[in-house]
């Protein structure tokens, strides 16, 4: 089931071991980056995750002004599935985000059990990008 902040199910979200972590983010930029997607052609998928996960930032960017489709599956339940005007070169979808020195902050944070799916259909656009943030948990 999806959890949004721990609100549906469980307790505090527990960060699995990640012993290289402080080291990717003292980085100018800490977010995961997918670039040049072709999602013209039908629904697409963008970022698949199997295992556990904190995922606390999606953003699309590079996009043109048109109408897109956007689905997001968590451990099988389909919780967006809508069509949005992107109407700026960027839209975040997840995360109210602010830079802080050289790591970006989160105040939102969706959690899976078993699997993430995002996925997107463009119109036309045949080169957008994917940001996220996305940590294992236990």
């Amino acid at each position: 089931m999806a959890n949004w902040d721990g609100l549906f199910t469980g307790g505090a979200t527990k960060l699995a071991p990640d012993l290289t972590y402080p080291a990717g983010k003292a980085g100018g930029n800490n977010l995961k980056d997918i670039s040049g997607i072709d999602a013209s052609s039908g629904l697409t998928t963008v970022l698949s995750l199997t295992g556990k996960f904190a995922i606390s930032y999606i953003a699309f960017t590079n996009q043109t002004t048109e109408l897109n489709t956007y689905k997001l599956t968590i451990d099988g339940v389909v919780v967006w599935s809508n069509t949005h005007t992107a109407t700026t070169a960027t839209d975040v979808f997840l995360g109210s985000v602010t830079q802080t020195g050289s790591s970006w902050v989160s105040d939102t944070i969706i959690t899976c059990e078993q699997t993430f799916l995002l996925e997107v259909q463009t119109a036309t656009d045949t080169s957008i990008n994917l940001q996220y943030l996305a940590r294992p948990i236990l």
